[in-house]
């Protein structure tokens, strides 16, 4: 089931205030730097905070890049778009190590993509 997504702009005053996102497709970005309360420029790096699209809370946050998409493993590239959004690669909440299923890890299980402001499951 697809969820629509929902921005929560961070409180430039106060950005540690602002709530992390909780409701299913509710998602916030944030910087690096001393204040969190801007999306990241072209080429600059920063989080993605996201609710759960399942339901289960806050999944907690994903390193973005604003733009292309670094080599490296574990970042998403974005396309800089804050209210509807496009990542890439696919977001994987591995709820567990498919090579070891016994070793537990704190996902939901939750596997799919952010397309245009749009969480679909893959």
């Amino acid at each position: 089931m697809s969820v629509e997504g929902k921005h929560i702009a961070l409180d430039p005053g106060h950005p540690v205030m602002t709530p992390f996102p909780r409701a299913p497709g509710e998602f916030r970005f944030e910087t690096m730097g001393q204040s969190a309360a801007a999306p990241p420029a072209p080429g600059q790096r920063g989080r993605f905070n996201f609710g759960c699209p399942l339901g289960h809370g806050n999944c907690g946050s994903i390193w973005i890049v604003n733009g292309k998409k670094p080599p490296e493993n574990k970042v998403w590239a974005w396309d800089g778009n804050i209210e509807k959004p496009t990542l890439h690669p696919s977001i994987n909440c591995l709820s567990h190590n498919p090579e070891n299923p016994a070793e537990k890890y704190a996902g939901c299980g939750w596997h799919g993509w952010l397309r245009e402001g749009v969480f679909s499951p893959a």
